[in-house]
């Protein structure tokens, strides 16, 4: 049997800053705000695209366990810091009656790039989620377990669906998020892959493509890859506010790597069948 691969895990998670007594967004948060933030987190808090989001981010650990502990400290550092100035910060994929148009974005070279490529489809962006980012070394074995994952990703969905209103409105839909996040022109589920190799020649013919501040973060997936670090961000899942969720959230994505097969092991039968985008976009 083959050996199990190595792996790490680190956990981003995206919050909305509201007004405590009105629970209406913060449109532009005090900047002490993100200094308070940073006094108990440093660099593991940062602003988002809105200012009305943060983002906090755990190291890379090689237990689910040390990283689900790391991000509850950083909730709690987030809160403590968010009610020195009247705020509290909610862990939701979208906000329930906020409107996106009053919103404005974060003055970043990053942001403004964003708005500017992507247009209004990137001004709606009022959502969170959480990211788990799972690091392996071997660049194919990375594309392999990335196709196999897919499988996992409807069920990531629909334990971590919490944005069922838009705008004061009851969407029908339990991930509306998914749908805003849709607007995207480079979202979806990249093409099958045989290696690394063949995933690298589309990305450098696109990189010619596209405006210098493009390159390839800017290829968004639900399952996005990043060669820089090596390792696999799942996007699929949204926020979810119960504490116990952290855990849950980052144990589905790993468990989809550990289980799956070393390439070429096993039957086909063994192997998670690959997921198509109907399969998540009809089960929100």
């Amino acid at each position: 049997m083959p050996a199990k691969p190595e792996f790490t895990i680190g956990i981003e998670e995206e919050y909305l800053v509201v007004d405590s007594e009105s629970y209406d967004l913060v449109r532009s948060p005090d900047p002490g705000f993100m200094e308070e933030c940073r006094k108990c987190a440093d660099d593991r808090v940062m602003n988002e695209y809105l200012q009305c989001q943060i983002e906090v981010g755990t190291r890379p650990h090689s237990r689910m366990k040390a990283a689900a502990e790391e991000l509850g400290e950083l909730r709690a550092c987030v809160a403590a810091a968010a009610t020195e100035f009247g705020y509290s910060v909610i862990a939701a994929s979208t906000h329930p009656f906020a409107r996106w148009r009053e919103q404005t974005h974060t003055r970043k070279e990053r942001y403004a790039a964003l708005r500017q490529d992507m247009g209004h489809a990137a001004r709606r962006l009022l959502i969170c989620g959480m990211h788990n980012h799972i690091g392996i070394e071997d660049e194919d074995l990375r594309i392999d377990l990335m196709l196999q994952a897919t499988y996992f990703l409807p069920h990531l969905l629909a334990l971590s669906c919490s944005s069922p209103l838009w705008e004061g409105e009851d969407t029908s839909l339990a991930s509306y998020r998914l749908t805003v996040f849709d607007a995207l022109p480079r979202t979806g589920l990249p093409d099958p892959l045989s290696s690394y190799g063949e995933y690298r020649h589309p990305i450098g013919q696109g990189a010619h493509a596209l405006p210098p501040a493009g390159g390839e973060d800017h290829r968004l997936h639900r399952r996005r890859r990043r060669p820089a670090s090596g390792g696999l961000p799942p996007r699929a899942g949204g926020c979810r506010p119960p504490p116990c969720e952290p855990a849950i959230g980052a144990n589905l994505p790993v468990v989809a790597f550990i289980q799956s097969p070393a390439p070429g092991g096993g039957p086909a039968t063994d192997r998670p069948r690959a997921v198509h985008d109907v399969e998540i976009v009809e089960h929100p």
